[in-house]
């Protein structure tokens, strides 16, 4: 697989973010001084890749004489492109990947093109209508599609769920083509106001109990807002105390930005080897919770200030690193030309008299640079997948001890 070291002179890392939640994007390019706002915002918070939705080839729509996407490319970004098209229909957009392709040769990228998105949710489907046969319908498009993609020179991204269970719905046993180099699995890995351990935290195995302190602590800047502060401590520590289960996996429960791990997993099993990841939507996103009925409420309301904690610390981990990319959501929503996720948006109107448009998490992923090694860590960990695995057997790690081999391995990258 092609990752560059370099685009247009600036250093590759796995740090990125989804732009906006609307495939067209004359609003913020088709005007200079936003364009440059938007890119000058990026590069300051040290992005080398970024989730673009096209509606046809939108993303190939000229402004002052370079499209969306080579915009991107001389900014020193990796643009990931959301294929966005109702199913059933069969795939449209060969001319939209020529496009890519031809204008990523010049900067030595090769176009990454995510195939449809969430294929379980009724929005993908032509009247919000998901068929009984949605999964078989799927793979057979998308086995279609990802074939076409890997002729006409990009690398064709399997979209996360929901819906899949891994055995009657199993990405690596019923799609094609992940024997072939350049096959990726798009994570949709969401914190959900967990914590970034999860189901391996103290709170989840054992039940630790939280201290009202330590609930004002985690609300921060809300911790006087009854609006935030709603649950009665009794009834976290409650839930706390009846939900934990010592030994839970993220294979019981991956509600979590672990997910990626249960991916691998079922990778590993069908397959032999891991296959390469990309968080193309995820992380946190203030006041987001798991759980419908009941809700999870053993932590309190994920702030604004806990978004940028949480949002540094997963770039920072060296288990997100075995990603190719995070692009957690969401960088920018009406601001950008978008709509209808305004409190998830990093730049927006939402508590714009507590932090201004530019929520915290701006300024910490300004004030904290990728690691300089972070390149050599993505070498290793984006290795190709049979490569990593010989390395474990000669470690003499069994294959589900992939994690901790890889962990070995981070550490002797950084001695």
């Amino acid at each position: 697989m092609n990752i560059p070291k370099e685009i247009s002179g600036r250093k590759v890392t796995n740090r990125g973010v989804h732009s906006l939640p609307f495939p067209y994007h004359g609003d913020y390019m088709g005007n200079e001084t936003a364009r440059s706002y938007w890119l000058g915002l990026m590069q300051s918070m040290h992005m080398s890749w970024v989730v673009l939705l096209t509606d046809g080839d939108s993303v190939l729509q000229k402004y002052d004489g370079y499209s969306v996407y080579e915009h991107y490319l001389r900014a020193g970004m990796n643009p990931v492109i959301r294929y966005l098209a109702t199913l059933p229909y069969p795939f449209f957009g060969q001319d939209m990947v020529r496009g890519l392709v031809r204008e990523a040769e010049p900067y030595g990228v090769t176009p990454f093109v995510q195939l449809w998105n969430e294929p379980g949710d009724p929005r993908e489907w032509k009247d919000k209508k998901v068929p009984a046969n949605w999964w078989d319908v799927f793979v057979g498009l998308w086995n279609d599609a990802a074939g076409q993609v890997l002729d006409l020179g990009a690398y064709p991204g399997f979209p996360d769920g929901p819906g899949y269970n891994f055995t009657t719905k199993h990405p690596f046993a019923h799609a094609d083509h992940w024997h072939e180099d350049g096959v990726w699995y798009a994570v949709h890995n969401y914190g959900k106001g967990r914590p970034l351990d999860y189901p391996y935290d103290p709170v989840s195995q054992y039940g630790t109990p939280l201290t009202m302190e330590e609930y004002r602590y985690l609300l921060d800047d809300f911790a006087d807002d009854p609006a935030w502060m709603e649950d009665p401590l009794d009834a976290i520590n409650k839930q706390r105390e009846e939900w934990a289960s010592e030994n839970k996996s993220v294979l019981e429960d991956d509600a979590c930005w672990l997910a990626f791990e249960k991916v691998d997993y079922h990778a590993n099993d069908i397959l032999g080897r891991s296959v390469p990841m990309i968080m193309t939507e995820g992380g946190w996103q203030p006041r987001d919770r798991a759980g419908s009925n009941p809700i999870d409420i053993r932590w309190p309301h994920t702030t604004p200030k806990m978004v940028a904690n949480k949002t540094l610390a997963m770039f920072e981990s060296l288990e997100g690193k075995k990603m190719i990319a995070q692009c957690p959501w969401l960088l920018g929503c009406s601001f950008m030309g978008g709509a209808g996720w305004e409190y998830d948006a990093w730049v927006g109107w939402p508590w714009v008299e507590k932090y201004g448009t530019e929520k915290p998490v701006i300024k910490m992923l300004q004030e904290n640079p990728p690691e300089d090694d972070d390149e050599d860590v993505i070498d290793m960990l984006n290795a190709a997948a049979d490569d990593i695995v010989d390395m474990v057997l000669e470690l003499g790690y069994a294959k589900t001890n992939v994690e901790e081999a890889l962990e070995c391995l981070g550490g002797i990258n950084e001695s």
